[in-house]
């Protein structure tokens, strides 16, 4: 009896060591995504400078002519690196007559910008098409775009009737860097623009062809039209002036007409006055307006005193244009 008992339980065993059931194993490793969110980071303006073409005088509060090179130097920062930036603009303008959100217009508004997509500086206006005012070769922006900060340099120039100012704040920079997300901060500095007048006289001479001792009030014959053409740029109000350069002096030798037999109007003889040495007002050529490539016309005439001798006198007549 005992002995079957014994062999059941070893039988017993060996069923649990021979058939075991299936097993379930634990994962050994895993993983878990992460993110982190970096913000923006607005770009800022500084370190503003504003400097001759040599980028030796300080122009910020002075007076600057027009057509002439001028640069805008200065620093921006973007923690997110220069890459982040979309454009550094420079809004330049005059504010008796404009504000900074006005039209571009070579008179009293510019507009100029660095591109970063493009890497190039570009005339936003009053030229779009010509750049005519940006000095693109002389402009510059960092080498090194994955820095935090860098200069960046414009080269411009106005144009030539850009608004004369007497006060030295009466126009303006502002320079603003926009990133990808933002405008950042800006900066301005001002200066005023001298008066400038650019003169040409269309008709290099002119002459009084037939002429007899006694004649008077003769208005000349060339050109043709009785009268001298005179084209005038001119960024503010501005008068026209004459002068002679003496007496009409004979070819070989002998006695002068007198300058004062000669007189000038822009178009009226009974209100012309003599010509004399030193510059003076033309009469109805004062307070002219500021412009472009304005024509003006003036008129001469002259008496010839009984006892000239026939022969060819000659002189020279000065024109000028100051501020009115």
């Amino acid at each position: 009896m005992k002995t079957i008992v014994k062999y059941a339980l070893v039988t017993l065993l060996a069923a649990c060591i021979v058939f075991p059931t299936g097993a379930v194993f634990a994962a050994s490793s895993g993983s878990s995504d992460g993110s982190a969110q970096v913000g923006n980071t607005a770009a800022t303006v500084i370190n503003l400078g504003f400097y001759d073409s040599a980028d030796s005088v300080d122009q910020n509060n002075t007076s600057i002519d027009v057509w002439t090179e001028y640069h805008v130097n200065c620093t921006v920062t973007d923690d997110n690196t220069l890459n982040d930036l979309e454009n550094v603009t420079y809004i330049i303008w005059e504010e008796t007559y404009a504000d900074e959100g006005s039209a571009d217009s070579n008179v009293n508004h510019y507009t100029f910008r660095y591109v970063n997509d493009t890497d190039a500086w570009e005339e936003v206006g009053p030229d779009a098409a010509g750049d005519s005012h940006l000095v693109s070769g002389n402009c510059s922006d960092p080498a090194d775009h994955a820095a935090t900060s860098g200069t960046f340099k414009l080269a411009f120039k106005l144009h030539k009737t850009a608004n004369y100012t007497a006060l030295t704040t009466a126009w303006k920079i502002k320079i603003i860097a926009y990133d990808s997300d933002t405008s950042g901060s800006n900066q301005q500095l001002f200066f005023d623009v001298n008066f400038f007048v650019e003169l040409t006289v269309d008709d290099s001479s002119h002459a009084w062809s037939s002429l007899n001792p006694g004649d008077t009030d003769v208005l000349i014959d060339t050109p043709a039209d009785g009268k001298i053409d005179v084209t005038a740029t001119a960024n503010a109000e501005f008068d026209l002036q004459a002068k002679g350069s003496g007496d009409l002096t004979k070819t070989g030798g002998g006695t002068p007409i007198g300058l004062g037999n000669v007189t000038i109007h822009k178009d009226t003889q009974g209100s012309s006055a003599s010509l004399t040495e030193s510059y003076a007002d033309i009469g109805g050529l004062t307070g002219l307006s500021s412009g472009e490539s304005q024509v003006h016309s003036l008129k001469l005439w002259i008496d010839v005193p009984l006892g000239t001798e026939h022969g060819t006198y000659t002189y020279t007549l000065d024109i000028q244009g100051v501020k009115a």
